[in-house]
Formats: structure tokens, sequence, C-alpha cells
């Protein structure tokens, strides 16, 4: 289901479907162990190869925390460069 221009529109509709439904909102960036979760994409990539540049698509900022935290444990001179695709309203 996409809903939004933006990452804030996409949350605000992922919250109100939450409460409607009574399921679970797990927020990307609010909670440490989430972020670490997310880290483990880049010790996915560093397994692989050892990165000078990570390109991460930004939007709450959880996945790129936790992957420059992990890179950065791994390949300490990798730059990491969020990335934010032009939305509708071209918001970027």
């Amino acid at each position: 289901m996409l809903e939004g221009a933006d990452y804030q529109e996409a949350r605000g509709a992922a919250v109100d479907l939450a409460v409607k439904t009574g399921a679970l909102f797990v927020d990307a960036f609010r909670r440490c162990l989430v972020v670490a979760g997310q880290g483990t994409v880049a010790l996915e990539i560093a397994d692989e190869i050892i990165p000078d540049t990570v390109l991460v698509p930004v939007g709450g900022g959880g996945l790129i925390a936790g992957i420059a935290i992990a890179i950065k444990e791994r390949a300490p001179n990798a730059r990491v460069i969020g990335v934010k695709p032009r939305g509708r309203r071209n918001s970027a």
C-alpha cells in the first residue's frame, strides 16, 4: 500500500492504519533495537566487500543511522551518503 507524497505522510498513514486496525506500529527510528537491526544491512554488505561509499535511502533516518554505525565499524573510511527520491511534490 503506497500512501503519501513523502516519508512523513506515509508514516502518518501507517499510524492511522495501525490505530484503525489495532495493529502494532513499529517506528523506523525511535527504538535502538530497530536501528541496530537495520544496521545488519551494512554487515551483509561488509561480508561481501569493503565499500568506499554506501548510498542509503533516507526517510525517517533509522536505516541510515543503523547502516552508518555498522559500516563504520567494518570500514571506517567508507562514506555513507543519504539519498532521497524526488516525490510527487519534488520535495528533494
